[in-house]
């Protein structure tokens, strides 16, 4: 099944807004979302030295920073690596 042109103007827009730190409404958090209810899964992404290209599995509303080594994280080689496993900006 083929991408559609939609989806592909996503990613872009999810890699691009990964790449400016400056405009994250919630920096230096970004809210990520990966697939469709009932199976979504949330995550963050974050400007944060040792996080780079990683996505911290917690709801923006739950995460507590304090509390970094109780979350369970997923690193990627590149942005476009998280963009590609199918997280986008919430």
């Amino acid at each position: 099944m083929s991408r559609s042109d939609q989806e592909i103007l996503d990613d872009r827009d999810s890699v691009e807004m990964m790449r400016r730190p400056n405009i994250w409404p919630q920096w230096p958090i970004l809210p990520l979302n990966k697939g469709r209810l009932p199976a979504l899964q949330e995550g963050l992404y974050l400007d944060a030295e040792g996080y780079e290209n990683t996505v911290v599995l917690c709801n923006l509303f739950l995460f507590d920073g304090g509390k970094m080594e109780s979350y369970e994280k997923v690193k990627y080689d590149s942005i476009e690596a998280v963009v590609a496993d199918g997280w986008e900006v919430d």
